[in-house]
């Protein structure tokens, strides 16, 4: 359909080109699922591959910045690296 909020996605998906698919996959849900949501589930598909949380705060981080409305700093430290360090410890 031909409705703003359709045509801001297909502009965002352009501007998002260079993502690999699993980081378009999870970009899609940006709006859908809410920035955090998608953020920590992000994070989560990142440690359960192995990777320890110094590199997926890293790669939260750099995956945030790619959108146009990115949470802060400080909001990823106190909300997404800490409910993913509680499910690393686990």
């Amino acid at each position: 359909p031909k409705t703003q909020k359709n045509l801001d996605r297909q502009a965002q998906s352009k501007d998002l080109g260079d993502l690999s698919k699993i980081d378009k996959f999870f970009a899609a849900q940006w709006d859908t699922q809410g920035r955090n949501n998608t953020l920590i589930r992000y994070g989560l598909m990142i440690m359960d591959s192995g990777l320890d949380l110094y590199e997926t705060e890293q790669r939260v981080k750099e995956f945030n910045g790619k959108f146009k409305d990115p949470l802060s700093a400080d909001e990823i430290n106190a909300s997404i690296m800490k409910t993913l360090s509680k499910k690393g410890t686990k």
